[in-house]
C-alpha cells in the first residue's frame, strides 16, 4: 500500500492526466518512430495492426468485465488501452507511413469516400451497440470502426487539401483540446443536465473562448 501512491505518480508520468494523455502519448510515439522509421511498410502496418488489436481487445475486455482491473492495477482501467502503445503508436505509424508512401495520391477517391463512410458508420454503430449491451460503463476509446475511419478521412483531407489564412482553424481545435476541462468538470459536478447538454455547452464554451483569445491575438501565446 505504501508503493501505491509513488508507483501511480510514476505511472501518471507515462499514461498522462486525463486529457492529456494525449501529450505523454505523443512524446512516446515519436520516438518509437525515430526508432522503427527504416521498417518495411508492410510490417510497420503489421504492428500498427497488433498494437491496435491488442487496445481494442483490452478495451472489449474491460466492457464486457472478463479483466477488471481494479485492485491490482493502480490507476484506471483505461490506462491499460488508451495510452501511447495501444492508441497513440498505431495511428502514428499509419500517419507516417502515408507521408512515406504518399498513398493519397495513390489511392482512389471512391475507395476512400467508401471507407470513411462506411468507417463513421460503424463507429456511430458501434457506440450504440457497447451503450446498449455492455455490462461495464467504459469510455469508448478505442473503437475498432476507428482503425477504418480515421485513415480514410485523413487520407480525403489530404487530397483536399488547401492553404489555409489564419490561425483560427487550429486555434479552434487547440481550444476545444486545452480548454473542454474547466467547463466540463463543472457541469457534471454542479449541474444536473444530460450528457448530450454537457458536450454541447462545453464545446459552445471552447468555441467562444478560443474565438476571442484569436480575436485579441493571445492563441499563440496560450496555445
Amino acid at each position: 500500500l505504501r508503493l501505491e501512491a509513488p508507483l501511480r505518480g510514476l505511472l501518471l508520468l507515462g499514461f498522462g492526466w486525463w486529457h492529456l494523455w494525449y501529450l505523454a502519448s505523443l512524446a512516446c510515439c515519436a520516438l518509437l518512430t525515430v526508432w522503427l522509421r527504416n521498417w518495411p511498410t508492410r510490417q510497420l502496418i503489421a504492428l500498427a495492426v497488433v498494437l491496435f488489436g491488442i487496445g481494442v481487445a483490452l478495451m472489449y475486455a474491460m466492457l464486457m468485465r472478463w479483466l477488471v482491473p481494479e485492485g491490482s492495477f493502480p490507476g484506471p482501467g483505461n490506462w491499460l488501452n488508451r495510452n501511447g502503445l495501444f492508441l497513440g503508436l498505431p495511428f502514428f505509424l499509419v500517419g507516417f507511413v502515408i507521408r512515406r508512401e504518399g498513398w493519397e495520391r495513390r489511392l482512389p477517391a471512391p475507395m476512400l469516400w467508401t471507407a470513411a463512410l462506411a468507417g463513421l458508420a460503424l463507429l456511430v454503430f458501434e457506440a450504440w451497440a457497447v451503450r446498449v449491451f455492455a455490462p461495464r460503463i467504459l469510455g469508448l476509446d478505442t473503437p475498432l470502426a476507428m482503425g477504418i475511419a480515421a485513415p480514410a478521412v485523413v487520407l480525403l483531407a489530404l487530397r483536399g487539401t488547401w492553404p489555409a489564412h489564419g490561425r483560427l482553424i487550429g486555434t479552434l481545435a487547440s481550444g476545444t483540446f486545452f480548454l473542454h476541462v474547466a467547463f466540463l468538470v463543472p457541469l457534471m459536478k454542479h449541474t444536473s443536465l444530460s450528457r448530450t447538454a454537457i458536450a454541447v455547452g462545453t464545446l459552445a464554451a471552447c468555441g467562444l473562448v478560443s474565438v476571442l483569445l484569436h480575436r485579441f491575438r493571445l492563441d499563440r501565446s496560450v496555445f
